[in-house]
């Protein structure tokens, strides 16, 4: 985040900085020579620019002063405008690096397809490119266009928990909790192409066999979005906002749903 206070060592408070959303300071106190204030990085005194490593910003305007090196994505229109910052909505989203802006409440995105390692995304517009190479030439058709919206509206659940989630969470059980059943009731409401199928939070036994049901009964092991097509199931997803499943978890579920698991782990500052 912004710094907004410096303190001495006796802990006393010398200078004091106000920003408004884009960045820019409306307020100070204190001569205490500092070159880190908006988003904790480096940013020109005399000019007010903001060094975002990829490029510099002007919190003056609000834009980055050279085109983003990252490509954008269809999905999201705003990631293809080459030199707005956060979206054009720094009250909820940050833009970190310079290259891609996600919900400020997130501090990184990642991916995990069955027993691979984890890797990491960083923002909403990378995930989903590498959802794409994840999924690319996967049959069925239109497989990538389905996977991308499951991860959409994982990403949207957990944003929108933070946000309008009705206050504070006592732990991150708790948060997790709510942010699955977020996600449940966008995947009960998506329509999506015909011939496929989504199915919130099935359960599966040790048969091995692909069947499932929506109660869990006892040594079930469930995931949070099944993709079926023509009534067979071809991937499944499992959203985590805190440790992801061992490697013996993943080989069991994929052994029991019959195809490719997926983990989206969102990490959530403060979570």
């Amino acid at each position: 985040g912004a710094v907004r206070l410096l303190v001495d060592e006796a802990a006393n408070i010398t200078d004091s900085y106000t920003y408004d959303a884009w960045g820019k300071v409306t307020a100070r106190t204190g001569t205490t020579a500092n070159p880190y204030k908006f988003q904790g990085e480096w940013q020109e005194e005399n000019t007010g620019l903001v060094y975002l490593r990829a490029r510099w910003y002007d919190p003056g305007v609000g834009r980055f002063l050279s085109r983003d090196p990252a490509e954008g994505d269809s999905f999201l229109p705003l990631s293809e405008h080459r030199y707005i910052y956060a979206g054009d909505d720094p009250a909820n989203m940050v833009d970190p690096s310079g290259q891609a802006f996600m919900p400020g409440g997130i501090a990184n995105i990642s991916l995990t397809m069955n027993l691979h390692s984890a890797v990491s995304a960083g923002s909403q517009v990378a995930a989903r490119t590498m959802l794409k190479s994840f999924l690319l030439g996967r049959p069925p058709k239109d497989l990538g266009y389905v996977g991308e919206m499951i991860l959409d509206l994982a990403i949207k659940a957990v944003t929108d928990t933070m946000l309008f989630g009705g206050g504070e969470y006592k732990n991150k059980g708790a948060f997790g909790t709510a942010a699955h059943q977020e996600l449940k009731g966008r995947i009960q409401s998506y329509r999506p192409l015909p011939g496929f199928e989504i199915v919130a939070e099935p359960f599966f036994g040790d048969g091995g066999n692909g069947g499932y049901h929506g109660s869990p009964k006892r040594g079930d092991m469930g995931v949070d979005v099944l993709i079926k097509h023509n009534g067979k199931n071809i991937l499944a997803f499992d959203l985590k906002v805190g440790r992801g499943y061992s490697n013996t978890g993943i080989a069991q579920r994929m052994k029991r749903i019959g195809t490719n698991v997926i983990q989206i782990n969102i990490k959530v500052v403060g979570k």
